[in-house]
């Protein structure tokens, strides 16, 4: 007896396992991806494919006050020991904070909560560009950060365009670090789990992390950093003494 296959039941059945395959795969790259980013944040203090969050500059005259939505804060760039406050050229509310502009290389803008990071010679942003090295460039720079509500500060900028961007100093000294970076997965903070000079330091995270540019950020006796209420620095001055601090901001 010649036995006959239900067409009507086969071949639907061969569709879905098809579109079960196709549908599988397609899920791979989203599985990898959020692999790959518990992995980078388990060597971040914040990464920002773990979770939306803006970042803050905040910045004397005004309060460094904590929100209820902060999950990070630290001190940004470095602090003066004098009147003057923020060292470098630091913009915040549409207020040229700091003028003490230093010929830095790293420049951190803040537009609408997102980081971007530059080299200060080759500033782009919406289709302008500057080299804030510049006097003019400089001055035509701050006019427009200070109308569209940009927020920036100045600091030395460790890694361009993946690039290490310092040089290895014998006789080095050795701190824990901490940087700002960004990167083709988002931007974050990252520390050092030890003391490390500044290059042994930038090399670890080009290898743990392949940032696209990383920014210095001030430690030493102006360490400021709490994960909500969890200390994760060592502050030696008061906290009234600090000048600007940011403040990573969930958004959830």
């Amino acid at each position: 007896m010649v036995e006959f296959i239900n067409t009507r039941h086969v071949y639907p059945r061969k569709r879905i396992l098809n579109w079960l395959l196709l549908l599988s795969l397609s899920l791979l790259p989203t599985i990898a991806n959020a692999q790959d980013c518990e992995t980078l944040a388990r060597d971040t203090l914040f990464h920002s494919c773990t979770q939306p969050a803006l970042l803050d500059l905040r910045t004397l005259p005004d309060p460094l006050v904590e929100t209820p939505k902060d999950i990070l804060r630290i001190t940004g760039t470095y602090s003066s020991g004098d009147i003057y406050g923020v060292e470098g050229l630091a913009i915040a509310g549409g207020r040229v904070i700091s003028k003490r502009y230093h010929p830095w290389d790293g420049l951190l803008v803040i537009k609408n909560g997102n980081p971007s990071l530059f080299r200060a010679n080759h500033v782009r942003i919406d289709g302008q560009q500057w080299n804030i090295k510049n006097n003019s460039d400089r001055a035509s720079f701050i006019k427009t950060a200070q109308t569209d509500g940009w927020q920036v500060i100045q600091s030395h900028l460790l890694i361009a365009n993946g690039q290490l961007d310092l040089r290895d100093l014998p006789k080095a000294r050795k701190f824990v670090r901490r940087f700002l970076f960004t990167s083709t997965q988002g931007w974050g903070i990252y520390q050092t789990k030890t003391a490390k000079t500044l290059f042994a330091a930038a090399s670890e995270i080009q290898q743990n992390l392949n940032p696209d540019m990383v920014f210095n950020l001030d430690m030493g006796a102006y360490d400021l950093c709490m994960q909500g209420q969890t200390p994760c620095g060592n502050l030696f001055v008061h906290e009234s003494k600090l000048t600007n601090i940011l403040a990573v901001v969930g958004q959830n």
